[in-house]
């Protein structure tokens, strides 16, 4: 993420936040270092001060003459004891001056040559003044770090303040001339002059602040959808409390970032609101305009809502549980979706579902992994159910072998309609082919988990007879009599008047599981949730949930096109004086891109925008187009086909 670091000038915050985690491993460290030593003084303590009473008061006597054997015995112990100490005394310096030098020299590796100037990324106290009118390349030569030349002495001015185009092939110059406007990358030879000062050496806060940058590369921090989005404006912390005199003194010592990484960073006024409570309606503003509101609105069902924390949402996503149960109830949708009811079984859901009747609050508790609690198994064992399983799963191994066996590993029935993965089919192959269908220990757990993974409607083998059936219904309440004496709270368990925390929010609307077979049962379902949420005035509710999505790690929770979308939300939060989009939006279809690129132009009418684009696009929007070849200026037009001079 060092690209997004540099261009939105947010290296103090995270200096704050390495800062932040070494203090807390240093003190840690450090607690167990004194608790270690205090146990090592202690314990030396108790096993010289008899000898020392001994000594000492033998040497005394033998000072008054009492005790001239004492004095030559002490003596003797004393001279005997007194090497020891010295040797550790010497031993600890030579340790001492050992990782003196090989600190000397792991420091050294952090300062190689090239390394940008503290001063160029101090926290600026004030915003830095508007940008000047126009970027000029003299006679610039830009290099990757291979050597090859990305320009080639160029020689060009841009209007900080208008619409420009750079096309050209990829690797033609356009992208290394935006990097070098984005102060992402420095001239090998020449110059770039904004308002006539070095562009390379300003500080960042000043191209961090006033340029909005988005590149191909998306990277997300660990963290929301909201928060990376807002990570543009974490340039300065706001006001916190002191820390506690021996973490500032330790901070000093080391070196390390003086900030406080749970200050409040945002930069409110650069995004043009007055506090955290306005944040969430600048964003909701924002979203159409990368086309993100609608994937938005798909993580916010998606996502779970704590009903602890936030028993609003939780109370309202009951009020339209009960309203699309109305309207679900009516003729003409009333076979879309089979709700739960603890006295029927759905067979639209998962064997595990209908035995638990509930969903597991985390990935700790994973179906498989309950049924083998031996309190779990107990229950199972009394009701039949453990055999009946295991065959169960042995019936549908043997129908997968039979239907996939000659399919190829990427075939897309596979994902389909199989339970069988196609690296695991050959496992199967062999338990299936063992002399009169022996099941060892280990196979057991493989097959009740295919059995669990079994749905009715979906996959029709039959598996669940009306004796299956009873039998599932009858266990339930035995069965979360178990769970909840083995393992209490693993399991959120399905209730018609209750919000279910472990379920996400649009199943705790549904309620149910949509009807297989069904044409067009999904799209409708979709739809009808979506009227009942905005005429409950739930929309916006929603699409909170959905800023609140957890992206995991890098942001692999979601696709490259939302990544990318967030980035740009990213740069357009801060209202920069440019923006810069480096091939920003290259994962997304052309019509797809010019739609956001022309919503974005239209939003940004008096502002400046610098757009890479492909060699053939034709450049709608633009008031200049600047074409790149082989590192030089090939073309520079303004619309309308007038050539400028080069």
């Amino acid at each position: 993420g060092i690209a997004d670091i540099r261009a939105h000038d947010t290296t103090n915050y995270q200096r704050a936040d390495m800062t932040a985690r070494l203090s807390k491993i240093f003190f840690i460290r450090f607690e167990l270092y004194q608790r270690k030593f205090f146990v090592k003084f202690l314990n030396n303590f108790l096993a010289q001060v008899t000898p020392f009473i001994f000594y000492a008061l033998g040497g005394y006597l033998a000072i008054m003459g009492q005790l001239s054997i004492g004095e030559l015995v002490a003596v003797i112990a004393a001279y005997k004891e007194l090497p020891a100490p010295i040797k550790d005394l010497i031993d600890w310096d030579l340790q001492r001056k050992d990782a003196q030098i090989k600190y000397e020299q792991v420091a050294e590796q952090f300062h190689p040559e090239g390394m940008i100037a503290p001063e160029l990324q101090a926290i600026a106290n004030a915003p830095p003044p508007p940008l000047g009118a126009r970027f000029v390349f003299r006679d610039v030569t830009a290099s990757d770090e291979a050597g090859g030349k990305l320009l080639d002495s160029v020689t060009l001015d841009v209007d900080a303040r208008a619409h420009t185009a750079f096309t050209g092939l990829p690797g033609q110059g356009k992208e290394a001339a935006a990097q070098l406007i984005a102060r992402l990358a420095t001239p090998r030879i020449g110059q770039v002059l904004c308002g006539g000062l070095d562009w390379a050496h300003q500080p960042d806060h000043v191209a961090g602040r006033r340029i909005g940058y988005v590149g191909p590369d998306a990277y997300l921090f660990p963290g929301n959808v909201r928060a990376n989005i807002l990570y543009g404006l974490m340039h300065a912390p706001g006001p916190s409390g002191p820390k506690p005199p021996l973490e500032e003194s330790e901070t000093q010592r080391s070196g390390n970032a003086p900030y406080d990484i749970d200050a409040d960073w945002i930069d409110y006024e650069a995004a043009g609101i007055d506090g955290p409570d306005a944040v969430d309606a600048r964003l909701l503003k924002l979203l159409p305009i990368a086309d993100f509101e609608a994937e938005i609105y798909q993580l916010g069902l998606l996502s779970r809502v704590d009903p602890e924390t936030d028993g609003g949402m939780a109370e309202k996503a009951l009020i339209a549980r009960r309203t699309l149960r109305e309207r679900l109830s009516t003729p003409e949708f009333e076979n879309l979706v089979e709700p739960f009811d603890a006295l029927s079984y759905n067979r639209n859901a998962t064997l595990a579902e209908n035995l638990l009747f509930g969903s597991p609050v985390s990935a700790t508790f994973a179906w498989e992994d309950l049924m083998q609690l031996p309190e779990v198994a107990a229950v199972l064992e009394a009701n039949g159910l453990s055999q009946r399983l295991l065959e169960a799963g042995r019936d549908i191994a043997e129908t997968m072998v039979e239907l996939f066996r000659d399919l190829p590993a990427d075939h897309p029935f596979f994902e389909q309609f199989s339970f069988i993965k196609a690296a695991e089919m050959p496992v199967y192959q062999a338990l299936l082919s063992r002399p009169g269908g022996a099941v060892l220990s280990g196979d057991g757990p493989r097959l009740v988990a295919l059995a669990l993974r079994y749905v009715e409607a979906r996959h029709r083998l039959g598996v669940i007879d009306p004796a299956m059936r009873d039998a599932v219904i009858g266990v339930r309440a035995p069965l979360r009599e178990a769970i909840e004496a083995a393992a209490p709270g693993s399991v959120a368990f399905y209730d018609a008047d209750a919000f279910n925390g472990a379920a996400s929010l649009q199943d705790n609307i549904l309620f149910g599981r949509v009807a297989f077979g069904v044409a067009g049962a999904g799209e409708t379902i979709q739809r009808l949730i979506a009227q009942v949420l905005d005429d409950l005035g739930l929309r916006t509710a929603v699409l909170g949930a959905g800023l609140s999505f957890d992206v995991g790690a890098a942001g692999r929770r979601l696709s490259p096109s939302q990544r990318q979308k967030i980035a740009l939300l990213r740069a357009l939060i801060k209202r920069p004086d440019l923006l810069v989009v480096n091939q920003g939006l290259a994962v997304l279809d052309g019509a797809a891109q010019a739609d956001i690129r022309a919503r974005v132009l239209a939003m940004r009418q008096g502002q400046g925008v610098i757009w890479t684009l492909p060699k053939d696009d034709p450049a709608d929007g633009f008031t200049r187009i600047i074409a790149f070849e082989n590192g030089r200026v090939a073309r520079d037009a303004l619309r309308g086909g007038e050539e400028r001079a080069s």
